[in-house]
């Protein structure tokens, strides 16, 4: 019997809106991820851990009243070895100057995308993630 945690890659979504986490979830799990979900920048921090084999994050740049750069960082800091995509309603100055920082930290940025997110294009990008994670898998 095979195990299914081969078939399936595990991904954190943290966003502060469960409407948009339920449907990040939903994108996920036909892409092939099991998702867990934070709503807060402390939850993140008690998820991503790197021992805990995350493939991919998504993260929403306004946590209430934090900042998903700090979830960027936290990744960094922990050496998490994740595909992450940025999900934002800031404008496109402030996207890029995420992307910027993600980079200078070093994380694995796949996307840094706006909101309201293009669920096609969200989808193709997890499920290219997931391909890249089951290749190097096999490596």
């Amino acid at each position: 019997a095979s195990d299914w945690s081969s078939d399936v890659c595990s991904s954190d979504l943290v966003d502060d809106d469960t409407v948009h986490r339920m449907v990040i979830a939903r994108i996920g799990s036909r892409a092939g991820y099991a998702s867990e979900t934070a709503a807060t920048c402390d939850d993140a921090n008690r998820m991503i851990q790197p021992e805990a084999g995350i493939s991919c994050i998504t993260v929403d740049l306004s946590l209430g009243d934090r900042d998903g750069r700090e979830v960027l960082r936290l990744i960094a800091e922990r050496n998490v070895d994740a595909a992450v995509i940025v999900i934002s309603g800031a404008d496109e100055a402030v996207r890029a100057q995420t992307e910027r920082f993600a980079r200078q930290l070093g994380v694995r940025l796949l996307e840094v995308l706006p909101k309201p997110v293009d669920l096609k294009r969200l989808r193709d990008i997890l499920v290219n993630a997931r391909g890249e994670a089951d290749h190097l898998a096999a490596a």
